[in-house]
């Protein structure tokens, strides 16, 4: 699967040239898994690190936007975590694309499970607005599982608000989730989207972590998937992702 790796590693060097993309829509789950975890590696080995997680596919409307039904895990990476308000070069990502994240920092390691929501936001230190940067291209031409996992859930980085909201004043269920471009909503949502909640999302990334023998530590990151579809953005788009209780944080592409 070296081959597959190597596409992958190119794909988000953006140096790929889309010849013979393989067949990963025959691979089972654990080796979409273990195809990222190896792009991972190569990328650890060239001197990137991990700054955390994402969860991606949570919600009904980027499961509808993909056509799958059930949500994936990936990696957050250094020096790929940005601090906001910034502008980007739109020419620094394949057909980019957005979602507004709420981005949840780990306060002490989380060896097992939480068996309850009280105990996962013990173990959380701050909260904070988000946006989540992707090169949104299915080189398979339709979405699959394999790709999307293959791929890191389609991640380049994320831009986060240097303002910080204790993890008690958030509400994990009705906080509400607007998207403007400018002065212009696009797009909007609820917290209740995610899963149910984003905590439900973090419990779901922590037992498949503890499944793999992994775990969160003190100070990682984690997205736990958006409330809103992927929107695309182009050169001249100012976008803000603005969140009802835990503040916002602008874009703008040039």
């Amino acid at each position: 699967m070296q081959n597959i790796v190597e596409t992958f590693l190119s794909i988000f060097d953006r140096s790929y040239d889309g010849a013979a993309f393989p067949a990963v829509d025959t691979l089972s789950i654990d080796q979409a898994y273990a195809i990222q975890a190896d792009v991972i590696g190569q990328r650890i080995a060239r001197g990137e690190s991990i700054a955390g997680y994402k969860v991606g596919c949570t919600s009904n409307a980027i499961q509808s936007q993909f056509g799958l039904d059930e949500p994936i895990y990936g990696h957050v990476m250094n020096p790929f975590v940005r601090n906001g308000p910034c502008n980007l070069a739109i020419d620094e990502f394949q057909q980019p694309a957005i979602e507004p994240e709420f981005v949840v920092t780990i306060g002490q390691t989380i060896s097992t499970p939480p068996e309850t929501d009280d105990e996962l936001v013990d173990a959380i230190d701050h909260v904070a607005a988000g946006i989540e940067m992707h090169h949104y291209k299915f080189w398979n031409g339709v979405p699959t599982i394999q790709e999307l996992i293959a791929s890191n859930g389609l991640h380049a980085s994320v831009i986060i608000s240097t303002d910080h909201t204790d993890p008690r004043d958030v509400d994990w269920e009705n906080e509400q989730i607007h998207v403007l471009n400018h002065d212009n909503r696009i797009a909007e949502g609820c917290a209740t989207d995610i899963m149910g909640g984003p905590l439900k999302s973090l419990h779901w990334l922590i037992s498949h972590l503890h499944v793999n023998g992994m775990h969160l530590k003190r100070g990682d990151i984690v997205i736990p998937g958006s409330a809103t579809e992927l929107i695309r953005v182009d050169s001249g788009d100012s976008i803000t992702a603005s969140f009802s209780n835990i503040g916002a944080v602008t874009v703008g592409f040039q």
